[in-house]
């Protein structure tokens, strides 16, 4: 069961939250729990609903728009020249999901994992669909999907800012999270938060602030939620559960 955090760090619980989640306005989220598209508002049972042959497995929105990623497969396999057997690649790819239909906006060999989506109806995804785990984009209403980053070292899942302009992520190599501007759908050369915040999982919140969570263990038996506010480059921690803090989702 998963928590509402207001702004007086009060909490309320959630049920059906599965971790990730993410707001599709100020109060109902969306998330993937066996397979099946789920929604929840807090106080309300939760909706699942099932994309019949699709098992979804991560989901993000904007009102009623939603964008899910869902498992379509497996692609390939075989055996190779001198007779060996080459593995099937999973096939995870990306859906708009409406009312009445399932539309396809990106598929490929490999994995994609729904990120978010911004104000203009631009939805982002990793992807390793060209080698290396990267962020791409594709509009709601379709198009050709495209790279946003091109040599990003990505540990975990990215955030993207409401208006598209801002992507944030834990750098795997420096362990620390970066921000990158995006311009014209490209990001630019990513740079430290703040003087180097050891944190994952990031989310954007409107004014700007960046919501992430931090293991405090050894072990990873302690995960606790932080804010970091570029305006005075402090970090505060919002939480002291001492246990696993689920991935932030912060309300549009």
């Amino acid at each position: 069961m998963g928590r509402l955090l207001d702004d007086d760090a009060s909490a309320a619980p959630v049920a059906g939250l599965t971790d990730p989640a993410a707001f599709v306005d100020d109060r109902r989220l969306v998330s993937a729990s066996a397979g099946a598209l789920v929604t929840l508002t807090p106080g309300e049972a939760p909706v699942s609903r099932t994309l019949g042959a699709l098992a979804v497995v991560g989901a993000v929105g904007v009102g009623d728009t939603l964008v899910v990623s869902a498992y379509s497969g497996l692609i390939g396999g075989g055996v190779d020249e001198d007779g060996e057997p080459i593995p099937p690649t999973i096939d995870v790819d990306v859906f708009r999901v409406d009312a009445a239909a399932t539309t396809l906006l990106a598929s490929g060999a490999g994995s994609d994992s729904v990120v978010g989506i911004a104000d203009d109806g631009t939805a982002f995804f990793l992807s390793d669909r060209d080698g290396s785990t990267q962020v791409w984009s594709v509009g709601v209403d379709g198009g050709e999907p495209a790279p946003v980053t091109t040599a990003a070292t990505i540990f975990g899942r990215p955030a993207v800012s409401a208006d598209g302009t801002l992507l944030c992520w834990e750098d795997a190599a420096a362990g620390v999270l970066v921000l990158a501007d995006v311009v014209d759908g490209v990001a630019g050369e990513p740079r430290r938060l703040g003087d180097g915040v050891v944190g994952s999982d990031p989310a954007f919140a409107a004014d700007g602030r960046v919501v992430f969570r931090r293991f405090l263990e050894v072990d990873d038996a302690v995960a606790e939620l932080f804010v970091f506010d570029p305006a005075d480059t402090g970090v505060v921690q919002l939480t002291s559960d001492g246990a696993i803090a689920s991935a932030p989702a912060l309300a549009r």
